[in-house]
């Protein structure tokens, strides 16, 4: 009976996205399997690199403040910067922009039990140079996106991950994954972390950060957790076929410098 009643949302959820990319509307949610071709979706092979970086937690959250957005924006953005650096530098930057794929939890209370996941498809505007506008349009999308999703039931915006990621692990299963488009480019996922300072054995635990996979078609992650006053990244890639990945942290706290003298200005 749930079934028979997400179904027409998820009709409806999907046909507004149609809708928005046959009028060619790039500041909205996209439909999966749309995203560019990157040095990111390939067949992998076992090598994996991590490249770790910090941001301050307050100043991004006061950035956010400023700009009507989240703090996920204020990284989505941060993200979408480094990214385009990174791809200009291997002369491998795509005319569009790359998509993300970001896990919605969709809990509503500490009593639920399991997973509750839907998922969010929106551009890193790696197309973008402008850095403040960059953040701008991101807000735009994800703050659409929110609400398309929340005029959904938990049940549709379940099918809606399972429509996006069913397919995707079919393909990387059977090795498919370089005959049609990617869902997406890359996982951005931002977990909730302690507010208060960490001790383990008497010593203060300065960071903590996740270890997330990859896989044939979709090579990147990005995952960040949030400690105290500091937000922990760590991202995951293969070396083997994303050459100069190990710079990602780095370009990460530039793209976020930039973006704070683009602010002020």
């Amino acid at each position: 009976m749930k079934q028979s009643k997400a179904l027409p949302e998820l009709s409806g959820l999907l046909t507004h996205m149609g809708a928005d990319a046959l009028s060619g509307k790039k500041d909205a949610m996209r439909l999966p399997f749309t995203a560019p071709r990157t040095l990111f979706n390939t067949e992998l092979d076992s090598r994996r690199r991590i490249n770790l970086a910090d941001l301050p937690l307050n100043p991004v959250r006061k950035l956010a403040h400023e700009h009507g957005g989240t703090v996920n924006d204020v990284l989505l953005a941060v993200c979408g910067g480094a990214l385009r650096r990174y791809l200009l530098s291997q002369d491998a930057l795509p005319k569009s922009s790359l998509l993300v794929g970001l896990p919605i939890s969709l809990k509503s209370g500490e009593d639920e039990k399991g997973n509750k996941i839907s998922y969010m498809i929106c551009p890193f505007f790696t197309e973008e140079p402008d850095e403040l506008q960059r953040l701008k349009r991101v807000i735009k999308v994800t703050r659409g996106a929110k609400s398309e999703l929340g005029k959904v039931s938990k049940t549709a915006a379940e099918d809606y991950y399972a429509l996006v990621m069913g397919p995707a692990t079919l393909l990387t299963i059977t090795g498919n994954t370089s005959r049609v488009k990617p869902a997406i480019n890359a996982i951005f996922s931002n977990v909730p972390g302690s507010t208060q300072k960490l001790y383990m054995e008497g010593a203060e635990v300065e960071a903590i950060y996740p270890l997330s996979i990859i896989n044939d078609g979709m090579g990147l992650n990005i995952t960040v957790i949030g400690h105290f006053n500091k937000l922990c990244f760590a991202i995951a890639s293969c070396p083997t076929h994303q050459p100069g990945t190990e710079q990602l942290g780095k370009l990460l706290k530039q793209s976020y410098r930039d973006l704070q003298a683009a602010a002020r200005a």
